[in-house]
């Protein structure tokens, strides 16, 4: 299974670029209620299925991935820096409010780190 990236899937960004609904985005490969959660970060999608879908769209998958690591990295240097900004200004309300941020991400090591 695919771990749960909420904005960064790149799945409504796709969708959306492609003109299409969450129906026909989910295809005949997951429902459209189901679709709609991983879409927002409710549920996970087995690795089989989201290549299926990129396929039945013509999405490449390769750029598709690379796009997610990209913005995983973007969103963790803006973590970094906005940590940094709260730290030495020694905002705490802003370093609360970051705190519950990284709580709602992925808790892969990187964020963990932070």
């Amino acid at each position: 299974m695919v771990n749960k990236y909420d904005n960064w899937w790149g799945f409504k960004k796709e969708r959306k670029d492609l003109g299409l609904t969450q129906t026909e985005m989910a295809g005949d490969i997951l429902t459209k209620s189901y679709y709609s959660k991983v879409e927002r970060g409710q549920h996970e999608i087995k690795a089989v299925d989201l290549i299926e879908i990129l396929r039945l769209h013509d999405i490449d998958i390769s750029s598709f991935f690379s796009q997610i690591e990209t913005n995983q990295k973007i969103n963790n240097e803006e973590y970094i820096s906005k940590l940094h900004r709260a730290y030495y200004h020694k905002n705490l309300e802003q370093l609360s409010e970051l705190q519950k941020q990284l709580k709602k991400e992925v808790q892969t090591s990187e964020i963990l780190n932070l």
